[in-house]
């Protein structure tokens, strides 16, 4: 590969010899660590151990011996082979976000060797990255998409006469189908603690990614219910500090723990493909707990209101985040629509 020899990259050998019996996989955890979300650390993890399994590097010696110029063609090279483009128009690229999330996951990591090892410089500088759509792709929903997976779980919740395992797993279900009505992204659903909800406000306090909390009001349908819930799950020993915990519990035994964001998407999937199926749904529509959030912001957009508003419920930090999620059709929001009084 590269000769090993310590080269103009760096400004003091002692630089170098500070990382020089690290591995890479201990220089990627200590750049985890700095990190807060779950969910980064992960995609974090991923992106950055595909480069250097892609270039045959284990070691920060093996890292220290590349010279910069040569690493960033090799970032370069590494994030367009994820580049997709569309048949006939080869300068379209489909998929613009993954291409730059691999250079971004990259780039922090970069960034954390040069601040903390004294590392020359970051080579993913080099790197352009590609425009981006200034609207969200996710799907959002109809009124009555809506209405009809607001009634669906509903229905299913109150069948009484099922045995109580089925009734609190369909409950649940309800409850988290709610739960994302109000904006709720699906991590931020599975993590609810029965001590995030005051009783005497009828409010919910949510802990939300980078750690940002919002405090949202609890509409007095869901705040009862989460309380019926509660007293439910008490008298059968399901007891749990998380709102949401497994029910069917046969492969871990452990009810106490919270339920994951992959089992809320495997329920609105699995919901939404049913109504699909009874034509309830659009055919072609990928409904999935992001759905919600969009279809929150378009509701709450046509009900007027303001983006501080929506802000104070999604959790956004900007006004730009809010006409990012408006799914509204340029038709649907047009100003020539009022031109008729003019003629």
């Amino acid at each position: 590969m590269y000769k090993i020899t310590p080269n103009s990259n760096w400004w003091h050998l002692s630089d170098a010899q500070r990382l020089e019996n690290k591995t890479i996989n201990t220089l990627i955890y200590e750049f985890l660590n700095t990190k807060k979300s779950l969910q980064t650390k992960k995609a974090y993890e991923m992106d950055i151990s595909s480069f250097f399994t892609s270039i045959n590097v284990s070691s920060a010696w093996d890292l220290i011996a590349i010279p910069i110029y040569n690493l960033s063609k090799l970032i370069v090279d590494f994030t367009e082979s994820f580049k997709k483009s569309e048949e006939y128009r080869k300068d379209r690229i489909e998929n613009p976000r993954t291409v730059n999330r691999k250079a971004y996951a990259l780039s922090s990591f970069f960034e954390f060797l040069v601040w903390t090892y004294g590392y020359p410089r970051n080579p993913v500088k080099v790197f352009t990255p590609y425009s981006t759509p200034s609207r969200t792709s996710t799907d959002d929903m109809s009124n009555e998409e809506l209405q009809s997976i607001w009634e669906y779980v509903q229905t299913q919740a109150h069948s009484e006469w099922l045995k109580i395992k089925a009734l609190l797993s369909l409950r649940q279900q309800m409850l988290i189908v709610w739960f994302l009505m109000l904006s709720l992204r699906r991590n931020e659903v599975a993590t609810l603690k029965w001590t995030d909800r005051d009783k005497n406000k009828n409010t919910i306090t949510v802990y939300g990614k980078w750690q940002k909390i919002k405090y949202l009001p609890l509409p007095s349908k869901i705040n009862s219910y989460v309380e019926i819930f509660q007293e439910l799950k008490k008298k059968h020993w399901y007891l749990s500090e998380y709102i949401f915990s497994p029910i069917n519990t046969n492969r871990t035994w452990n009810s106490k723990k919270p339920i994951t964001g992959t089992y809320i998407f495997n329920c609105i999937k699995k919901i939404t493909t049913l109504l699909q199926g009874q034509w309830l749904i659009e055919k072609n529509k990928n409904i999935t707990p992001h759905s919600f959030r969009t279809t929150f912001v378009k509701i709450a957009l046509n009900k007027n209101a303001t983006d501080i508003e929506i802000m104070n419920a999604t959790g956004h930090s900007t006004s730009a985040m809010v006409k990012y999620y408006d799914a509204r059709s340029p038709i649907e929001i047009n100003a020539a629509k009022n031109m008729d009084d003019m003629f």
